[in-house]
This record gives structure tokens, sequence and C-alpha cells, in this order.
């Protein structure tokens, strides 16, 4: 695949959306990116974007060494909360192309001149799926190495990583009503592999180009109120 000029259609794909409301409902993921008939929003409980402003602020600046001895190269935390934007990329076979927004979590300035790109995850190592979020950061990675004009690009990127920050402890200040939290973190690795994610793509855009939406998830619960809804002409 590579960035390409004039295609029939283009297919604006967010990495976040790789994650979960395209193995929930690939019905709703059609109609949110091909239509965009996205789903009723729930509000978003502003404690998350505390806490991921706060892990963010914990390891920008600060050094591989210090914070993950023994498991990364030596390198710098940078570029918490950054915006990304690829140029438009071919898909092979098909006369479409998709171009990649996102926003990224954190990146590594390792000291050999390569990057790393970083997910965090407030949760328990065990539960996080590489291969689901791997999605992610590869899109990242490739709105990096190609990016649109003008957009924020780093490169090469040769790590890919989970960081989990497992809550362990909370303890009440000394002499202050304040509770402190003590997180340990773990470094889950994301093979890269460019071919897998090309595959992933073009599995998409044949949904994506088909002209009907393609049949709801067996839990999509937004799927099936609107087919009750239908049915029973409310």
């Amino acid at each position: 695949m590579s960035p390409v000029s004039a295609p029939s259609r283009v297919f604006t794909l967010r990495p976040s959306d790789f994650n979960f409301l395209w193995e929930e409902c690939r019905r709703c993921y059609w109609l949110q990116v091909a239509r965009d008939w996205r789903r009723p929003r729930t509000p978003f409980p502003r404690v998350f974007s505390v806490l991921a402003d706060l892990e963010a602020a914990s390891f920008d600046g600060q050094r591989t060494e210090d914070m993950l001895p023994g498991v990364l190269p030596p390198g710098t935390f940078r570029h918490g909360e950054q915006d990304v934007l690829s140029a438009p990329i071919a898909i092979d076979g098909t006369d479409s192309a998709v171009v990649l927004k996102g926003r990224l979590d954190m990146m590594v300035a390792f000291d050999d001149g390569a990057w790393g790109v970083i997910d965090f995850k407030t949760s328990l190592p065990h539960e996080v799926s590489p291969l689901r979020y791997g999605r992610q950061l590869h899109a990242y990675a490739w709105c990096l190495e190609r990016p649109a004009e003008g957009a924020f690009t780093r490169a090469p990127i040769g790590t890919l990583g989970l960081l989990c920050l497992e809550p362990r402890e909370m303890k009440r200040g000394r002499q202050t009503p304040e509770i402190y939290g003590r997180f340990h973190p773990e470094w889950v690795p994301v093979e890269r592999d460019d071919a897998a994610f090309a595959a992933f793509l073009a599995e998409g855009v044949g949904v994506l180009a088909g002209p009907e939406p393609p049949p709801a998830g067996p839990r999509c619960g937004h799927c099936d109120y609107r087919a009750r809804t239908r049915a029973t002409a409310w």
C-alpha cells in the first residue's frame, strides 16, 4: 500500500474504532464511516480524560531507564497527546483509499534515532489484547510515516507497545485528607506486522465499499433497538 493522489473514494478511519466498534458491530461501523451516521453518544466521564492527562504528564520528558528499567532501549518519552493524520493510502486491489486520523498517547525518542509509539492502559496487563490494540498502534505508525501535508511526522517507527498502569495501592496522606495511589507500569509489546495491518484495512474497505450495510453484530444493542423500533412502528 502506498499514498495515492486520485482514488475514486476515500474513507476516513479513526484508529480508536478498530478496537471496539469494528469488533462489536460491522453494521454500525459501516453506517458511521460510509454514511456518517453515528451511534448516539453517551457522556464520557471527565475522570478518564484527567487520568490520561496525568499519565502523559508523568512520563513526558522522562528517561526509559528510569521509568521502565531493563525493558526498553535508552530513550526519552515525548509528544504526549499528539494528533496524527495520514495522506490518502491506496488499498491494493481496489480503487479506494483510506485516511487514518487519530490522537496517540505517547512516543519514545530512542537514542539511536528510531521512535516508538505507546498507548496507555489503566488496567491489568492480561486484560488487554495486543492484537486488537495493535491495529490502533499500527495506524498511528502509518500516520507518522505517511503523513498528510503539514501533519505531524516522526520516522522510523521501530517499537509499538501498550503501557499498562496497574493500580496497586491507595493510601491517605499522613497530614492531609488526600488519597495517594500507586500504579505499577507493565510493558506489553506489540510486534509490528505491516502486512497484517494492510490486510485488516483491505477487509475494512471491502465492507465499507458495499452498497448496503452488513448484518448487525450478534450483541449490538443499538441495532437491536433500531430493529425493535421499526417492527413496532414506535
